[in-house]
């Protein structure tokens, strides 16, 4: 079952700590002043890869990516459970 919502009801620290131990894709995306959104792998609550669009984030733009998500709370995201492909 997908879960979405909006960053302004659940803020990513918190919908993060909800997911636990899941496996899946989180898309976030609707963002103030980005035009493409991001969508975070998930194995098991770790993260396994970030992509900004269609563009796969090294790990250094990866954790900046995420801080700046962490301190948003604009936007939507859905979180589509299963094996995250590589």
């Amino acid at each position: 079952m997908a879960i979405f919502g909006s960053l302004a009801d659940m803020p990513l620290a918190d919908l993060m700590a909800m997911l636990g131990r899941r496996s899946g894709v989180l898309e976030v995306f609707a963002l103030p002043g980005k035009r493409q959104g991001y969508s975070i792998a998930l194995d098991r609550g770790k993260v396994v890869w970030v992509r900004e669009g269609q563009r796969w984030l090294d790990s250094l733009e990866a954790r900046f990516a995420l801080q700046d998500l962490l301190r948003n709370q604009e936007g939507s995201f859905e979180f589509t459970p299963g094996i995250p492909p590589v």
